[in-house]
């Protein structure tokens, strides 16, 4: 389904990403989320739009599974898993944003580092201590 919508897909440890126009990511998305399988999607523009950027992570991820997107700016994250996605920026600062499982969130853009934590969980301040489980290229 992916490669037919003319996404650019990447494979890291097991982990895919896609990248492609906003529309086309969020589509694959929401197919995804519909047959219950947990992902993040990126984008550089607010609402959802700009270029975009699909993890396909799963659900039920332990905890501090650490996913980096290389130089993304995300300005938005749709979080169609059973995580909490912290995000912050890759350069080990602040938490930047927490987006709740099933939800969409405009964030200050941010250069991309987010992990996965269950939804009850308090994330650390930081990123510091974090090695990416997945790293990507946007």
């Amino acid at each position: 389904m992916l490669q037919k919508d003319g996404l650019i897909f990447q494979d890291s440890a097991g982990y895919l990403g896609a990248e492609g126009p906003a529309a086309q990511v969020k589509a694959a998305s929401a197919e995804l989320a519909a047959g219950h399988v947990g992902n993040t999607a990126l984008y550089t523009g607010v609402g959802e739009t700009g270029t975009g950027f699909l993890v396909i992570s799963g659900d039920g991820l332990p905890p501090t599974t650490d996913f980096q997107v290389m130089g993304m700016t995300a300005a938005n994250v749709e979080n169609n898993s059973d995580q909490l996605d912290a995000v912050y920026s890759d350069d080990g600062s602040q938490l930047d944003a927490a987006v709740p499982p099933n939800t969409d969130m405009d964030i200050t853009p941010v250069d991309i580092d987010y992990a996965a934590y269950p939804p009850d969980y308090t994330p650390p301040p930081d990123n510091h201590g974090l090695n990416p489980t997945a790293q990507f290229d946007f």
